[in-house]
């Protein structure tokens, strides 16, 4: 799955011992338990993998739009799924150049 954090990646984050990489792993640490208990997943997914740098940061977004999105909360494959409708604007939607010295 993309954005899994993984338990290199994990531990990598854990091994930083700062401020915000203990914040992540006090407020993700329930999430993860989860996500690879019950949904037996290699990690726990962070959707935030946008939206967490630029709160950090505001400067590193590039460019933006309003857009309409909604997310699937039916069961099946597409359920957590983010629709984006580009007729309707109504919503902030960012792209970002994320680089390593940016996060």
């Amino acid at each position: 799955m993309a954005n899994t954090i993984d338990p290199n990646i994990w531990s990598f984050i854990k091994s930083l011992n700062i401020k915000l990489s203990n914040f992540y792993v006090k407020i993700y640490s329930h999430y993860r338990t989860f996500s690879m208990r019950i949904q037996r997943m290699r990690g726990n997914p962070h959707p935030d993998v946008i939206t967490a740098p630029i709160a950090i940061d505001p400067n590193i977004i590039k460019k933006s739009n309003k857009e309409y999105v909604d997310v699937e909360t039916n069961e099946g494959l597409t359920r957590g799924v983010t629709i984006i409708d580009y007729v309707d604007p109504d919503i902030l939607l960012v792209t970002i150049n994320l680089t390593p010295k940016s996060i």
